[in-house]
């Protein structure tokens, strides 16, 4: 069984508790505003957007996850929170979205956004047990009933943690 939690956040800022101290952005609605004495701009996070995306595609493929399903669907479709250069091309990712569809594999990269965009929350699953779920502050957890020898901290761009999606049920 293979259980990970995957995060932009380096867990050497975790206290003993495991709380994040550091000084980090934690939304696509913080573009624009200064953590640790630097803008955070859509460059940056679209870097980041992009490390959360590769590191799915990357495990979808580990795993030989042909269909993926899009469940437990909330929408938001609003728009006023994202930086207007995103806005476009959200928009556009949004009129393609239909809710509760078996998706395949190339289609993850346009869900991952649209969650990490805040304008869905979804749970994805697939088969022998294969899950992404997503919870605040980009946390993407992603896991199998099966298990793998790939070295996921090796992951680009992003953290990788053995740790239990607290969103199984």
């Amino acid at each position: 069984m293979t259980d990970l939690r995957i995060t932009k956040y380096n867990p050497i800022n975790r206290d003993s508790s495991g709380k994040y101290i550091a000084d980090e952005w934690t939304s696509v609605s913080d573009i624009g505003q200064t953590f640790s004495k630097k803008i955070f701009d859509v460059d940056e996070y679209l870097r980041i957007e992009k490390n959360y995306v590769n590191a799915a595609v990357q495990m979808v493929e580990e795993f030989q996850v042909s269909n993926l399903r899009i469940v437990e669907i909330e929408e938001y479709r609003a728009f006023n929170h994202l930086p207007h250069i995103l806005v476009e091309s959200t928009q556009y990712l949004m009129e393609s979205f239909s809710s509760d569809i078996v998706i395949g594999k190339n289609n993850i990269q346009d869900i991952i956004r649209l969650v990490l965009r805040e304008l869905i929350w979804c749970k994805v699953i697939g088969d022998e047990g294969f899950y992404i779920h997503f919870g605040y502050d980009y946390y993407m957890y992603i896991g199998s009933d099966r298990e793998s020898d790939i070295k996921w901290e090796k992951l680009p761009g992003v953290f990788v943690e053995q740790f239990n999606s607290p969103y199984s049920s």
